[in-house]
């Protein structure tokens, strides 16, 4: 009788009460609750594995990946960046106001730790985030066979209140992934975030996309409503792997000890 009352109970959408029916029967029974009250602690209940189920939903969706929090950014490593506008987009008012952020500078420098962390929050207070390298999302539209089929995939990118596109600029491409990523800037205009990590500037873009004629336009419609957030600076992986290096050699010759005098 419980496993076809917990089969009914997934058909109706009240997956909480279905997996807990035993234990929360147990519990009603035993503090004699009310109808009224049983029924106002399954809703509960409900709602929040709702809320759950959805935000591991959206976290899968996102493909984020592991990251270091910004809590542990290093504000000292970065030769030039400006903290105050750092602080502000983590308030993530600009997804509200449907701009954009473009953060540009060399790489290991904090680009993509900020562009997770912003997109981490953004899912955390209930909207949706992707996060996409370049050539991952031009891989994927240029694999269609018509740019018809390239244009219907590319509205599966319209979907998030926030899309990043990651390291564009570390390959070059043919004219027809730039045409591609143009429409998908220009579907995305003044109607949903896109934070870009790059680490060339607007100025070299025919380096990324030497033949297309749209960059013009794909910038403009980018920077129109974006903070542009410069990072200068050294790589702070390669700071990172040289302190580790020291600490290894550091630790071999302590474990080897002092030579013996002759």
């Amino acid at each position: 009788m419980t496993t076809d009352l917990q089969e009914a109970l997934k058909k109706i959408k009240l997956h909480w009460l279905a997996a807990n029916l035993d234990d929360f029967t147990a519990r009603s029974t035993k503090a004699r609750i009310s109808p009224i009250q049983m029924i106002e602690q399954i809703a509960q209940s409900e709602m929040q594995d709702a809320k759950q189920v959805n935000l591991a939903r959206r976290m899968v969706d996102a493909r984020l990946g592991n990251f270091r929090s910004f809590d542990q950014f290093d504000w000292s490593w970065p030769k030039d960046l400006d903290r105050d506008t750092v602080e502000h987009l983590l308030t993530l008012s600009f997804i509200e106001e449907k701009r954009n952020a473009i953060f540009v500078g060399p790489a290991g420098i904090g680009k993509t730790m900020l562009a997770k962390n912003i997109a981490h929050k953004a899912i955390l207070a209930g909207k949706t985030a992707w996060f996409r390298s370049a050539a991952n999302i031009l891989n994927d539209l240029q694999a269609k066979e018509t740019f018809r089929s390239a244009n219907l995939s590319a509205q599966r990118f319209n979907k998030p209140d926030l899309l990043v596109i990651d390291e564009l600029g570390y390959l070059s491409y043919e004219t027809r992934a730039a045409d591609l990523l143009f429409q998908l800037i220009q579907s995305r205009y003044e109607a949903k975030s896109v934070i870009v990590t790059m680490n060339v500037a607007f100025g070299e873009w025919n380096t990324v996309f030497p033949s297309a004629a749209c960059v013009s336009a794909m910038i403009d419609r980018l920077t129109h409503h974006a903070t542009i957030l410069s990072f200068a600076g050294e790589s702070y992986r390669l700071k990172e792997s040289g302190e580790n290096q020291i600490k290894a050699k550091a630790q071999t010759k302590g474990k080897k000890g002092p030579k013996n005098a002759s």
